[in-house]
């Protein structure tokens, strides 16, 4: 009877501690953002330089993935600690890649990434970097990605046009929803992330960073607010650290109740 009760109070509260943080990295920080007003700060100094292109996380293994596009590798960051791990580098036949996009698949539990150098889609493996081309895309420039798990739906933000794209996972084919609009910001595509709590926000970098709310049916975008941060290009949502040590209390008193 204490297990059954006490499991009870394990299911109730997980939707309560399961709450996400929205992250970018600035420089070599990694930084917390208030998707309410756009405000940061920061997490952790993180042990490598250079340019983070884009980042993704896999609830699956709690990994936070990056690109670095300063040496075309796929990285492991360490939120708690800043410490960065190379996997791989990002290698494509003939091309030096450059991935300013980069989102977690779940249907394929892969990663998915693009290349700005053909803007194309490519498959990348989270245990070595290796790529495999997938399909050349409707983008025109630096382009982000963002899985809408609610809808099943891969978007991309292109930050030539500025406009967003639903894309096609398995051929990289798009259709164009429509253009940002954004009033007095250009670049709004760098970065995109989605979450069921806040929908799908994207990053302007372009004379000053700042956060937008898109609105995936027509592409609009909406000033959340200035990041106050000079060169952060890609976004992604992660667990809040509460949620997890939240989660690992009930899971002893659980066991120590039976």
């Amino acid at each position: 009877m204490r297990t059954t009760t006490m499991l009870g109070v394990l299911l109730l509260t997980t939707g309560a501690l399961a709450g996400q943080m929205l992250v970018g990295i600035d420089g070599n920080r990694l930084l917390e953002i208030d998707p309410t007003d756009g405000s940061t700060q920061e997490i952790v100094t993180l042990n490598m330089g250079g340019f983070y292109g884009a980042l993704a996380y896999d609830p699956g293994s709690d990994t936070l993935y990056a690109t670095s596009t300063s040496t075309d590798q796929l990285l492991e960051i360490n939120r708690d600690t800043g410490n960065v791990t190379v996997i791989g580098s990002v290698t494509r036949p003939g091309i030096d890649p450059v991935m300013h996009g980069l989102e977690w698949y779940p249907p394929g539990n892969t990663l998915l990434g693009m290349d700005f150098r053909d803007d194309a889609l490519v498959d990348i493996d989270p245990a070595t970097g290796n790529t495999t081309l997938i399909g050349v895309t409707p983008t025109t420039s630096f382009a982000s990605l963002a899985w809408d798990a609610g809808t099943g739906t891969l978007y991309a933000g292109d930050a030539g046009t500025d406009s967003l794209y639903k894309i096609n996972p398995a051929t990289g084919a798009g259709e164009l929803v429509g253009p940002f609009n954004a009033v007095n910001a250009n670049s709004v595509g760098t970065g995109m992330a989605w979450s069921a709590d806040f929908g799908l926000l994207a990053i302007n970098n372009a004379s000053t960073d700042s956060l937008w709310k898109i609105d995936p049916a027509t592409g609009q975008a909406t000033l959340i607010g200035n990041t106050g941060t000079g060169n952060m290009l890609s976004i992604a949502f992660i667990p809040e650290p509460s949620a997890a040590l939240g989660l690992l209390f009930l899971g002893g008193l659980l066991i120590r109740r039976r």
